[in-house]
């Protein structure tokens, strides 16, 4: 499990696309009554990214800096984390409530209602409003604390973070449509759990 970043290039087209995905198990009775059962206690994400350009010069090597990103994961073997350029950020993120034993906390982060598991680029984790010392494990998906909050404090977190994710395929199409430019026209990845 790699926690390399991928790397933040100019040429990322508007037209990206980001899909929340849900498993859920259906089945009919014989009645016609329907029973669900949701597989899953999160979503995945699917992202689908383009690239208007990616200059292939020396000078710049966006091109050989994706391929070598790409290749260096070996395709879709390995993991990476993404900084989702337009959802990667919270403040005061409530990450747990102390109860005087427990030091290590998940790093979640709350979109409309909904609380989910994240990884973190960079953090400040505060009990009650003030700074404590925190450390993040080395997956980046969880944070310890020095000593266990009182029972009854909050626990929250500013940080950057990022999702886990990995490649869809195996390959990625690299268009050359002038001299050192290039374009993809899908870049598919995807969340882990």
């Amino acid at each position: 499990m790699s926690n390399n970043f991928f790397p933040a290039l100019p040429g990322l087209s508007w037209d990206n696309v980001r899909t929340p995905v849900w498993q859920t198990r259906r089945q009919q009775s014989v009645s016609g009554r329907v029973t669900t059962a949701a597989d899953w206690s999160s979503p995945l994400y699917k992202w689908q990214l383009s690239y208007d350009f990616l200059r292939s010069n020396p000078t710049y090597g966006e091109l050989q800096t994706l391929i070598g990103f790409f290749n260096g994961l070996s395709g879709s073997f390995d993991t990476f984390l993404y900084v989702d350029p337009t959802d990667n950020t919270v403040a005061n993120q409530g990450i747990g409530e102390g109860d005087g034993s427990t030091t290590t906390f998940r790093l979640l982060r709350s979109f409309g209602g909904y609380s989910e598991p994240v990884w973190a680029g960079n953090q400040v984790v505060s009990v009650n409003g003030a700074v404590v010392a925190s450390t993040i494990s080395s997956d980046l998906s969880s944070v310890t604390l020095a000593s266990a909050p009182a029972p009854g404090t909050s626990v929250t977190v500013s940080m950057t973070f990022a999702w886990r994710c990995r490649f869809s395929d195996d390959s990625i199409d690299f268009s050359n449509f002038m001299t050192q430019l290039y374009e993809v026209k899908q870049l598919n990845f995807e969340s882990v759990k």
